[in-house]
């Protein structure tokens, strides 16, 4: 059975900040889960779970390690104070809606992700396309420069030819 660890908090108008003492565990081994109502903080043996008293900007939570204590930065999504830190009312219901939400929107970033992945690729295709297009047109040019000096050679030759047997036949007579 987890143990709840104990935790301090502070908050300005723009942001709550939960210090937890890691009490050992490395930084590694710490799983911080924030939505936009609950805040989850795992490291074994402790788990700590709270269901915020108001919302916060969970993309933008930042968690850091120093001095064996952690320290989650939640930035709050309407500025001003609460005086708590946690929810009193029907904690269960509202917590999982902010986990449905928060898994829509884990959902809606894999798919922008993977959306961005697959334009990336598209882009890149279509510049080494393009690139392979300029590099054929120059093959090209070049076989066509070569084919027009072949003509004229051959033409210069035929030229010199005849002006040769018209000059042999000339010098029979």
């Amino acid at each position: 059975m987890p143990i709840t660890p104990k935790y301090t908090w502070s908050e300005s108008a723009s942001e709550v900040v939960v210090s937890v003492p890691l009490r050992g565990a490395k930084a590694a081994d710490v799983d911080v889960f924030a939505a936009d109502v609950f805040l989850k903080i795992n490291f074994k043996p402790y788990l700590l779970a709270l269901d915020l008293h108001g919302e916060v900007d969970d993309i933008q939570c930042r968690a850091s390690a120093t001095g064996g204590t952690l320290s989650v930065r939640l930035p709050k999504t309407t500025h001003g104070k609460w005086g708590r830190l946690t929810f009193d009312g029907d904690a269960k219901g509202r917590r999982a809606e902010s986990l449905k939400r928060k898994q829509e929107q884990e959902e809606q970033l894999r798919e922008k992700r993977r959306d961005r992945r697959i334009q990336d690729e598209r882009t890149a295709l279509r510049q080494m396309m393009s690139i392979e297009e300029t590099e054929r047109r120059a093959i090209e040019d070049l076989k066509e420069d070569e084919k027009q000096r072949a003509e004229e050679d051959m033409y210069a030759t035929f030229e010199r030819l005849r002006a040769e047997k018209a000059k042999v036949v000339v010098d029979r007579k």
